[in-house]
């Protein structure tokens, strides 16, 4: 599940979404309008998980302590950190898998 800032509409306009995209325009669709698309396709369907859209998720503890929690894993000091990671490092780490190039996995 990415944190809000991975998302592309976070903190920018419709105009900003468009162009980051590559759009010319954006135009949001109301979630009743998504179900009721959805079902003309398929009326057996019943139910929809619409957690993305309207923040209310299925498993439960998904708030914005989960959500803040996801952002300060995911940031970008983060990202670099864990690419800093030299391949001697990985190596002395380990992974707990045996072969030639188990010790390149911890690398992502």
């Amino acid at each position: 599940m990415p944190s809000p800032r991975e998302l592309v509409a976070h903190g920018r306009t419709e105009p900003e979404i468009a162009e980051a995209i590559g759009a010319d325009l954006v135009i949001y669709q109301t979630i009743e309008d998504l179900v009721q698309s959805c079902r003309s396709s398929n009326p057996a369907i019943e139910t929809f998980d619409c957690s993305v859209f309207n923040g209310e998720y299925v498993t439960g503890g998904v708030d914005d302590r989960y959500l803040e929690h996801l952002d300060k894993l995911r940031s970008d000091n983060a990202k670099a950190k864990k690419k800093s990671v030299t391949i001697s490092e990985a190596e002395e780490v380990g992974n707990g898998c045996s072969g030639p190039m188990s010790k390149f996995t911890n690398m992502t």
